[in-house]
């Protein structure tokens, strides 16, 4: 919701359509019956939440700044300079608060780190980097949505993990806001 909404703004500011909106507004239904818990209630975990929300902001702040410029360098560069600062940082916040004794190397956890670096990190950040120049950006904020109801089914037929009756329901809700706001006006 917030690139959607933020991507209205600046020069290359994008209105969105009552379908956008109800779309988008599907789609953050969806996730929140993927995401619930049986009940509305703020615990010690609120602090944190607001934390997440935070960062939602700045990415949707920084997207569509990175929308808003014209730069002279090309995605694949852009993003690499990105994950070279993201990954120095984190490295430096792990061996400042003594994560460097519970380093430990195995095949499946450098496997895991080439596929997240790969695909997680250099292909998918690149994709978005260019749908963020080149397409609408109400359609490129369906990703927010699409990610959680993608894990949730891994989750179920890879982990065995159990998948709700609200959460079958969030998924498919999930799919029908991003189907309103991705497909052509004569097709939904």
């Amino acid at each position: 919701l917030w690139i959607a909404w933020f991507g209205t703004f600046g020069p290359k500011g994008q209105p969105l359509t009552a379908r956008s909106w109800a779309g988008l507004l599907l789609g953050f239904a969806g996730v929140a019956l993927l995401v619930w818990r049986g009940d509305l209630r703020f615990d010690s975990h609120f602090g944190w939440q607001m934390v997440v929300l935070t960062g939602c902001v700045i990415w949707a702040t920084g997207s569509i700044v990175y929308r808003n410029t014209t730069l002279s360098i090309q995605p694949i560069a852009f993003n690499a300079v990105l994950m070279l600062l993201g990954s120095v940082g984190l490295f430096a916040a792990g061996a400042l608060s003594g994560e460097m004794p519970r380093w430990r190397w195995s095949s499946s956890g450098l496997w895991a780190m080439l596929y997240l670096a790969v695909f997680s990190s250099a292909i998918a950040y690149t994709a978005y980097a260019w749908l963020m120049k080149n397409a609408r950006t109400d359609r490129v904020a369906t990703f927010a949505y699409v990610n959680p109801a993608i894990a949730t089914l891994l989750g179920w037929v890879v982990l065995g993990e159990r998948l709700s009756a609200p959460q079958l329901a969030g998924m498919f809700v999930v799919l029908a806001g991003v189907a309103l706001v991705t497909l052509p006006t004569r097709i939904a």
